[in-house]
């Protein structure tokens, strides 16, 4: 395996050790009971929800780090950059849902497709 290779393998498994750790459905899921009542109201409105605070210090280092191995100009480099992106702002939903940050972020993913104008311009 050459060097170019193993780099790429890295970044993947990397990648894949952020991703294990950003559980989006799992944190933001509603208890039994609130969809009960949610349902039970004819979801006539939105309950009040309090989300416990969850930790993605140890992801979002990942993520950094994995940035510090990119090059520019390396298709293989952008998809990985365009990954982290959007799994840092999957992570940074999570800390900060049941709030207005969520939804900004939430919009801002959208709008970019997850990474800036100077990163598209990255690869040929």
């Amino acid at each position: 395996m050459n060097p170019d290779q193993k780099r790429i393998i890295a970044l993947s498994d990397s990648l894949q050790q952020a991703a294990d750790q950003i559980k989006v459905l799992r944190n933001i899921s509603w208890a039994s009971s609130v969809k009960e009542d949610f349902f039970r109201n004819k979801a006539q409105k939105l309950p009040v929800v309090f989300y416990p605070e969850v930790d993605m210090s140890e992801a979002l280092s990942i993520l950094k780090a994995v940035r510090k191995e990119l090059k520019e100009g390396s298709n293989i480099d952008l998809w990985a950059m365009r990954i982290a992106d959007r799994l840092e702002g999957s992570a940074l939903m999570l800390v900060h849902r049941g709030t207005k940050r969520f939804s900004a972020i939430e919009l801002g993913l959208r709008k970019t497709r997850g990474f800036d104008q100077k990163r598209r311009d990255l690869g040929p």
